[in-house]
């Protein structure tokens, strides 16, 4: 122990040229720095420690008292406490208790469209329902069908059950708004004289019930493609009119088809504009180009016969189209 106060001793005169007096005092210093900072801790220790005995005694007589009186207080609670009754009820009672009006329930028919909240409370609805259903109305809604009351959130399905045999709602005229449309749809198509569809503008085509201007530009359209229509039923190739059978129908009765109003020139069209056709495609047309550079110019529909691609069909559908000057 001499021995290593003896070196520390040494360290200090020679590192910081401390004397005998001098270390001591350092010593003692250090020791007193020790002390002051753990002496929060040992207070803290200390007196926590009581504190902890203290507050066990006091829970214990708490638990106690709350044993020796939870017999005689629990049936009691509610009253004392009123405030707190509602808190403390089962979910079912209080629900029981909030579905309950001052208004006795009285059954009697009635259009929901009309009737106002205090009746909808004698039928036996809760006010807060009652009140939804009234701002629905007021705000423009109507209930159509009977099943639709069934679609008020909240509404019970028993009491729907219950009230459904008074329920009466009145079958409405049509809308002012949907008369004039189908009153328009029914002018629209009068007094529309037969047209070649061949030759048929936008104009003439908007006359049909049913055909707007997006329509009957997409008749042309597709009209312009195949080089003319060659029959009505090709009206079902037109893309707008496919899911449309009525407005086809609405067509064909004012349509008629001259084959000869348009002609595709086969002996100078290029490659390029004839297989813009709907019927020259799958490379129909780079075949028929072709044979017409190698053997001359058609001269009637039985020169197509020779190309071993052409069918019976293709001959008969593009036949009228064609010209051979």
């Amino acid at each position: 122990m001499r021995k290593i106060k003896y070196k520390i001793t040494l360290f200090f005169q020679e590192v910081f040229g401390f004397s005998h007096s001098e270390i001591r005092g350092f010593f003692v210093l250090l020791l007193i720095m020790i002390f002051l900072l753990f002496l929060p801790f040992l207070v803290d220790f200390f007196w926590n420690k009581n504190k902890k005995i203290e507050n066990t005694e006091k829970l214990n007589q708490i638990v106690a008292q709350l044993i020796q009186n939870d017999s005689t207080d629990e049936q009691n609670s509610y009253v004392n406490y009123p405030k707190y009754q509602k808190k403390y009820y089962p979910k079912k009672e209080r629900k029981q208790r909030t579905e309950k009006s001052n208004i006795p329930k009285e059954l009697f028919e009635f259009n929901p469209n009309e009737i106002s909240i205090e009746q909808w409370e004698k039928l036996g609805v809760r006010n807060k329902i009652a009140q939804n259903i009234r701002k629905y109305i007021d705000k423009g809604g109507k209930f159509r069908t009977k099943e639709s009351l069934k679609k008020v959130y909240g509404f019970p399905n028993e009491l729907y059950e219950e009230l459904e045999p008074y329920i009466n709602i009145p079958k409405e005229e049509k809308d002012k708004k949907e008369e004039n449309i189908a009153e328009k749809k029914s002018k629209k198509s009068k007094n529309i004289e037969v047209f070649d569809l061949n030759l048929a503008d936008t104009t003439t085509l908007m006359q049909i019930s049913g055909v707007g201007l997006k329509t009957a530009l997409s008749i042309i359209k597709y009209r312009n493609k195949l080089g003319g229509f060659t029959s009505l039923e090709q009206l079902d190739e037109v893309y707008i009119l496919k899911k449309r059978p009525e407005v086809i129908e609405e067509i064909k009765k004012y349509a008629q088809i001259n084959k000869n109003a348009i002609k595709i020139f086969i002996n100078s069209i290029s490659e390029e504009e004839l297989s813009k056709n709907p019927n020259f495609k799958d490379g129909m047309a780079r075949i028929i180009i072709n044979y017409r550079k190698q053997h001359g110019n058609f001269r009637n529909i039985s020169d197509f016969k020779n190309i071993k691609v052409v069918t019976p069909d293709f001959l008969e559908k593009i036949a009228p189209l064609l010209s051979y000057e």
